[in-house]
């Protein structure tokens, strides 16, 4: 008999499914959005746990149970840094605090000890009291579908974990006074329980099925993009874009932030910017709409195809709204080269050389930092369908730009990843890697121009000038721009 198993991937929007042979064929995938972050205050991002469960059973209950007879495991991938308080039946005594939320703790508490509960502790000590665990969207899912609060080393907020030393940070932990209110760890491939007949009712998921610890989304994203060795590189062309890899020697830098792998044993340096979420701002503002049948993103590619390389002068810094690691308050895009002759395919093109040059500067800091040069890389996330895209950055980074997944599925590479994870669990394979090995299979090739490589080289230089140029100005510019808001003001 065939086996199957289930990659499941919790983000923000959106959970997705699919399930997977041993050789990593497609046999299902499904899509169900949930509501997105609520904000109380400016800066806070909660959600309802129980949003994301109800999605979840949403997408069990379309499976067909010829299907799920033949699954052996399910895994998942998860939205990261999530926090959840509990009680002892697992139902959270609060929304969750997301990975969006920037609300800290009071001003004379160092902000970067686990902010989330520490501003829980202060603001709303009643449930910081009550709580049996702190939780993240993989504890919380593993509790709802096994009983077992467990959790993966790369999901929960990276001040809890020791990465060096895959397990926790007890200094932090104790100075939270929360050692047994954290949940247990598993690294990844390992079953953290099985289904249970409540949890079997309520999704239609086998009774007894195993459960197996998975990762946090990028880092699943890499698993599912096959990128298991030094030499390659994810980058996520989601709202956010990142690149991440995996190492097997643990670095620190500034530069890069350093998560837990899918894979055990194994780090996942990664950093970003703000990404496509650029792509909607720009439709939103400029009144982009589709016609004839096509998406704003598909007319608007169409645009800046016909622009040449570097957008005729037009260059972006895309540090927008989010560039990690940050730490930076000053941070702000600019745009340099601006003309009337410039169209909005040639802005078009300008996001996609921005985002792409942004990436190369990340890139070649985690080459010099962990001294292992990337030779190839692997895109995924909704930004991947674009041909355009995966061209710019392949004459940008100078290197093949591989698609692991159909045009229609790139964005479920997080659950692909999942789906290696729980194949492991599963008994199909003997460890993640050789999963990975013979899961994931490279589709499209796209090789750089080296003519235009070389023209982007001239290009890339002028952008790495430009933020420390411009970085007095931002300075200036937020101070002054925040006078208008004083009291009396005029």
């Amino acid at each position: 008999m065939e086996e199957y198993v289930i990659g499941l991937d919790l983000g923000t929007q959106q959970i997705k499914i699919l399930i997977v042979d041993r050789e990593g064929n497609i046999v299902y995938n499904d899509t169900e959005v949930h509501p997105l972050p609520f904000s109380l205050q400016i800066g806070w991002a909660e959600q309802h746990p129980t949003d994301w469960w109800n999605t979840l059973i949403k997408l069990t209950k379309k499976i067909k149970k010829i299907l799920l007879k033949k699954v052996v495991a399910i895994g998942f991938s998860v939205q990261r840094s999530a926090v959840i308080p509990i009680d002892r039946r697992g139902i959270p005594l609060r929304p969750a605090i997301t990975w969006m939320d920037f609300r800290t703790p009071s001003p004379e508490k160092e902000p970067k000890l686990a902010s989330k509960i520490l501003w829980i502790k202060e603001n709303e000590p009643e449930i910081y009291d009550k709580a049996y665990k702190f939780v993240d969207a993989h504890a919380w899912l593993a509790m709802k579908l096994t009983g077992n609060a467990v959790s993966s080393h790369s999901s929960l907020p990276r001040e809890l974990i020791n990465p060096e030393k895959f397990d926790y940070n007890y200094e932090i932990i104790d100075f939270l006074n929360i050692r047994e209110k954290v949940p247990d760890l598993l690294p990844p491939g390992e079953v953290l329980g099985y289904i249970t007949k409540t949890a079997s009712e309520e999704t239609g998921l086998p009774e007894g099925l195993p459960v197996v610890v998975g990762a946090g989304d990028k880092q699943c994203e890499t698993l599912g993009t096959g990128c298991i060795r030094p030499n390659m590189a994810m980058v996520s062309c989601g709202t956010a874009a990142t690149i991440g890899k995996i190492s097997f020697k643990f670095v620190k830098s500034p530069h890069f932030i350093v998560r837990v792998s899918a894979i055990p044993g194994a780090w996942n340096p990664e950093a970003g910017n703000a990404g496509f979420s650029l792509y909607s701002w720009f439709i939103k503002q400029f009144g982009i709409k589709g016609r004839k049948g096509l998406p704003p993103e598909e007319i608007m590619d169409a645009m800046a195809a016909k622009v040449r390389p570097g957008a005729e002068g037009l260059i972006l810094l895309p540090h927008c709204q989010l560039v990690w690691p940050g730490g930076d308050i000053y941070q702000r895009g600019a745009i340099l080269g601006w003309s009337i002759s410039h169209t909005s395919g040639h802005f078009y093109r300008m996001l996609l050389e921005g985002i792409a040059y942004n990436l190369r500067v990340h890139m070649e800091n985690m080459e010099k930092a962990l001294g292992q040069r990337i030779e190839e890389i692997r895109v995924c996330g909704g930004g991947a369908r674009s041909n355009l895209t995966a061209r710019i950055f392949a004459d940008i980074f100078g290197k093949p730009v591989v698609k692991t997944l159909p045009d229609n599925l790139v964005s479920y590479a997080g659950a692909m990843g999942a789906a290696i994870d729980a194949a492991k669990g599963g008994g199909l394979y003997k460890s993640v890697g050789d999963a990975a090995n013979n899961m994931v299979h490279p589709k499209d090739s796209i090789l750089p121009n080296n003519n235009i490589h070389e023209f982007y080289n001239k290009l890339y230089e002028v952008f790495k000038e430009i933020e420390p140029s411009v970085r007095e100005l931002h300075v200036k510019l937020v101070k002054y721009s925040s006078l208008i808001n004083q009291p009396n003001f005029g």
